[in-house]
């Protein structure tokens, strides 16, 4: 009968695998959306428009 703390290789190889999966998908998910909206600012730019939206000028300001 195998002792507790006698695990084998292939058992933990799983356990790596999954726990480096488990970290590793958060990172990758923030490196897609960062991708797309990297490209989303390049196709702005492309078009003409303002990766910033300008601030809208006060009422009061204008009439001054």
């Amino acid at each position: 009968m195998a002792r507790l703390w006698e695990v084998d290789w292939t058992t933990l190889l799983i356990a790596a695998a999954i726990i480096v999966s488990v970290l590793l998908t958060p990172y990758e998910l923030l490196q897609l959306v960062q991708r797309r909206w990297e490209r989303q600012q390049r196709a702005r730019i492309a078009r003409g428009e303002d990766v910033l939206p300008r601030p809208v000028p006060d009422d009061e300001d204008e009439q001054d």
